[in-house]
C-alpha cells in the first residue's frame, strides 16, 4: 500500500488526527447539513468491524456480491440488485431516528426508498465534503439494510469501499461460518461483520474487530463501555477485576464484575451492582451479588424487575435492551506446570442486545478499545508458562453458559 493511502487510512480511522469535515457553506441543503453534523463514532448497532482488511472483498465460493451495477466493478450501485429496498422502512427494523437521519435526508419520497439510490446519494454527498466518514456511513447503511425482516436472506455480511470516492459494494455469505478475505487492490478496504465473539481460557479474548489476545495483566479493566454519542454520557460501564490463581505468574481469571452508569442508576436505583466469585468455597456457593450494602448468594429471592434469572451458579440482568448473564465456574490451579488439589472460582460473562442500540458507541476490551495494556504480562513472568495450561477445563469458553462439573 502506498504511503499516500496509508496516511489516508490513518486520517479516516483515527478520530484524534482525522481531517476536519467541511461545513455546508453556501450550499445549505439538508444533506449538506446532515453530513456536517454526523458523529464520527461507530454506533453499537453497526454490524461491521471498525478495522478493515486491505483490498477488495473477495467474491468466491459461497461469498457473493450483491448490488451488481455499472462502472468500476459494480461500485456505482446503479441497480437494485439483490439488496432489499426496505432498509429505510422503520417498520422493518431501523429506528425512526435512523430513517430520518440516513434516509429522509436524501430527499426520496417516504416509503419509496431504493436502497442503492440512498447509498449513491450519500456517496455523492461524502465525496463532496471529504471522505473521512465514508466508511462509517456505509457501514451504518449496510447494517440498516440487514435489519429488515422480509429479506434476511440477503443480509450484508461484508462490504468494500473505494477510498478515493466513497463507492461501496455489499456482499453476503450463504455459509455463515465462511471467513471474509480480501484481494490486493490499492485504495480499497474490505469490512467484515463484527460482534463480541468470546473470552476463554485464562482468559483469551476475541473482540468485536476479530482480534484475538490473551489477558496477561492483572487489575481492573473495562470489559464493556456504552456511551451516548450525542451527550457522551456513559450509559453502561462493565468493569472487571482480573487476578491470578496460585503464584504471581499463575493463570488469570475474572474475579468480580461491577456494573455502573446511568442505566444502572435509573433501572436498579443504585449507583452500582457488584458480582463476585467468592474464593475458597465450593463452586455452588461462589456466586454472590451486592446491590446495596450486603453481599447475598446469587440464588437469593430478588424482588427486582431487572433480575431475569437467579440460581446458585447463574445470575442474569436486563438493563434496557442489554441482557447480561454472569455465571460462576472453577478451574484447577496449576503451579510450575503441575496440578494442585486447589480450585479457583471465577466469573463468566455474556452480553446480548448491544446491536439493537442506536446512537451508542461501544468500547472496552470486548469493544473497540485498545487491549495493549491488558495483554502485557508482568516483566518477571515467563510468557510461555502463562500459556502452557492445555487441560480440557482451560479450553472452555468463559462466555459459555454450561460447563463440565468438577
Amino acid at each position: 500500500m502506498s504511503s499516500l493511502y496509508q496516511l489516508l487510512l490513518f486520517a479516516i480511522f483515527n478520530p484524534l488526527h482525522s481531517l476536519k469535515l467541511l461545513t455546508a457553506g453556501d450550499d445549505d441543503s439538508s444533506i449538506d447539513l446532515a453530513v456536517s453534523n454526523l458523529p464520527e463514532e461507530w454506533e453499537a448497532d453497526i454490524t461491521f468491524s471498525y478495522k478493515p482488511l486491505a483490498g477488495k472483498c473477495k467474491e468466491a465460493g459461497k461469498f457473493v456480491l450483491l448490488n451488481k451495477g455499472n462502472g468500476d466493478a459494480g461500485y456505482e450501485n446503479s441497480k437494485d440488485g439483490q439488496i432489499c429496498n426496505k432498509a429505510c422502512n422503520k417498520d422493518q427494523g431501523p429506528t425512526a431516528a435512523d430513517v430520518t437521519t440516513f434516509c429522509d435526508v436524501v430527499g426520496a419520497k417516504k416509503g419509496q426508498y431504493k436502497f442503492p439510490a440512498v447509498v449513491a446519494a450519500w456517496k455523492t454527498a461524502l465525496n463532496k465534503k471529504g471522505i473521512e466518514r465514508c466508511a462509517r456511513i456505509m457501514a451504518k447503511l449496510y447494517s440498516m439494510s440487514s435489519l429488515e425482516t422480509q429479506c434476511k436472506g440477503n443480509a450484508v455480511t461484508a462490504f468494500d469501499m473505494k477510498a478515493s470516492d466513497c463507492s461501496a459494494r455489499g456482499f453476503k455469505s450463504t455459509d455463515g461460518g465462511k471467513p471474509v478475505v480480501a484481494v490486493a487492490a490499492e485504495g480499497y478496504f474490505c469490512y467484515a461483520a463484527a460482534g463480541i465473539a468470546w473470552a476463554k481460557n485464562d482468559p483469551k479474548v476475541k473482540n468485536m474487530d476479530g482480534e484475538e489476545f490473551e489477558i496477561m495483566a492483572t487489575g481492573t479493566f473495562s470489559l464493556l463501555s456504552l456511551k451516548e454519542i450525542a451527550s457522551q454520557t456513559t450509559t453502561l460501564q462493565v468493569l472487571s477485576t482480573i487476578d491470578r490463581a496460585g503464584s504471581r505468574c499463575g493463570a488469570t481469571y475474572i474475579q468480580n464484575i461491577t456494573l455502573q452508569g446511568e442505566w444502572i442508576q435509573t433501572v436498579a436505583g443504585v449507583p452500582q451492582i457488584e458480582i463476585r466469585a467468592q474464593p475458597s468455597v465450593p463452586k455452588s456457593e461462589a456466586l454472590q451479588v451486592k446491590f446495596e450494602d450486603e453481599w447475598k448468594p446469587a440464588n437469593s429471592k430478588w424482588e427486582r424487575e431487572e433480575v431475569q434469572l437467579a440460581t446458585a451458579t447463574k445470575f442474569s440482568l436486563k438493563v434496557h435492551q442489554v441482557s447480561i448473564l454472569i455465571s460462576a465456574d472453577s478451574h484447577r490451579i496449576h503451579e510450575s506446570g503441575m496440578k494442585t488439589r486447589r480450585f479457583a472460582n471465577f466469573l463468566n460473562v455474556n452480553f446480548a442486545g448491544t446491536s439493537s442500540l442506536s446512537g451508542i458507541s461501544i468500547g472496552g476490551l470486548l469493544g473497540r478499545d485498545s487491549h495493549e495494556e491488558a495483554a502485557t504480562a508482568p516483566a518477571d513472568c515467563d510468557l510461555q508458562s502463562l500459556l502452557s495450561d492445555n487441560t480440557p477445563e482451560a479450553k472452555l469458553m468463559l462466555s459459555q453458559i454450561t460447563y463440565q462439573q468438577k
